[in-house]
C-alpha cells in the first residue's frame, strides 16, 4: 500500500482556472475593524493562521525576498487574512506554482499566490478586499495585469477572485508525471513539459501588452 500510495504521489493532476485584471491605481472599500498593510515577521509565531501546515517554516524563508507579504490585521494586532505578491518591475521572476513547477513573470507582470483566511474571519469581504488591495500594490509597483491561479472545485475563491473583478483567463490542467511536470492549456493542442523547478512563461501569452 505504501508503494501504491507512492506512486499515485508521482503521478498527479490537478484542474484549475488562470484570472487576469489590470493592475488598480484606485482606492479599496474600508473594512471595519481591520487594517490591511505588510505583514511581518514577528506575527509568524504567534498567530494562529500561521500555526497549520508549517506555514510559519515556510513563510519566515520567504520573508526578506522578492515576494511581498500583505495581510489584514485585527483590533488585536492578529493576521487573519493573507496573500503573497509577486511583481516583476525591472526585470523576470520566478514564482512557485505546482508540483515543484515555477511561474516566471516578465516584467509588468504580477501574480497574486499562497492565500488564506482564518476560518473565524470569513464571509466579511477579506479575500475579496485582499485582492483589491494587491492590485492596487501591484498598480503602485509599475504592473500591467495581475493574474491569479485557483483550483476548479474550490468554489468559494474562485466567487471571490471574480467579486474583485478578476475575469476567467483560461482553465489549466497541471500535470506531475515522476520527474516531469506538465501544462494543458484548455483549447490549445499541445502540452508543455517540464522538468521539476523549471520555469514556464505561459502567463506571457495573456500579457496584452505583448
Amino acid at each position: 500500500m505504501a508503494v501504491l500510495n507512492r506512486l499515485r504521489g508521482l503521478w498527479r493532476q490537478s484542474q484549475g482556472i488562470l484570472f487576469s485584471a489590470p493592475a488598480d491605481d484606485d482606492t479599496a472599500d474600508q473594512v471595519d475593524d481591520y487594517t490591511f498593510r505588510p505583514v511581518t515577521p514577528d506575527h509568524l509565531d504567534k498567530d494562529e493562521i500561521f500555526a497549520i501546515r508549517g506555514r510559519a517554516r515556510r513563510f519566515h524563508s520567504r520573508l526578506g525576498g522578492s515576494h511581498q507579504f500583505l495581510g489584514f490585521v485585527s483590533q488585536e494586532n492578529e493576521v487573519v487574512s493573507y496573500v503573497w505578491l509577486s511583481v516583476a518591475e525591472g526585470a523576470s521572476l520566478d514564482v512557485p506554482f505546482r508540483y515543484g513547477l515555477l511561474i516566471r513573470l516578465c516584467p509588468g507582470q504580477a501574480y497574486i499566490w499562497d492565500c488564506a483566511t482564518a476560518a473565524s474571519h470569513q464571509s466579511r469581504g477579506l479575500y475579496r478586499q485582499g485582492l483589491t488591495h494587491a492590485r492596487i500594490e501591484a498598480a503602485r509597483r509599475n504592473a500591467d495585469q495581475v493574474y491569479i491561479f485557483t483550483d476548479l472545485d474550490n468554489a468559494a475563491s474562485i466567487k471571490g477572485i471574480m467579486a474583485a473583478k478578476f475575469v476567467e483567463q483560461s482553465r489549466i490542467t497541471v500535470l506531475r508525471r515522476g520527474p516531469i511536470r506538465g501544462l494543458r492549456v484548455e483549447g490549445e493542442t499541445a502540452d508543455y513539459y517540464f522538468g521539476e523547478g523549471r520555469s514556464t512563461q505561459f502567463l506571457k501569452r495573456f500579457n496584452r501588452a505583448t
